[in-house]
């Protein structure tokens, strides 16, 4: 299939800048930390759970350019799954080995 000879929205519009990014991500931090604290119910783990998601959206360049609650379900979705993976690994390791 041939690919789109549309233009990308990043094509389209001026890069944003660091301080611009890390403002548009302090928007989401507390909705994030709020989802992570809800399903590992520890400070520490939500914190770093919280931190990664953020960092790992601060490299998605199009998620900057979606409409607010396109980035409010990205960041619980990411949230939620990552969550979900540390609560697997938590498991996994008070599991006896068979």
């Amino acid at each position: 299939m041939a690919a789109s000879s549309r233009p990308s929205i990043l094509d389209t519009v001026i890069p944003l800048t660091a301080h611009e990014k890390v403002t548009i991500l302090r928007a989401y931090e507390c909705s994030c930390y709020q989802i992570t604290w809800f399903m590992l119910r520890d400070e520490k783990q939500a914190i770093h759970a919280a931190k990664h998601i953020l960092l790992k959206l601060y490299t998605h360049e199009e998620w900057f350019y979606m409409e607010d609650a396109a980035r409010l379900a990205e960041v619980k979705h990411a949230a939620l799954n990552y969550s979900l993976e540390c609560r697997k690994k938590a498991i996994g390791n008070v599991l006896p080995k068979t």
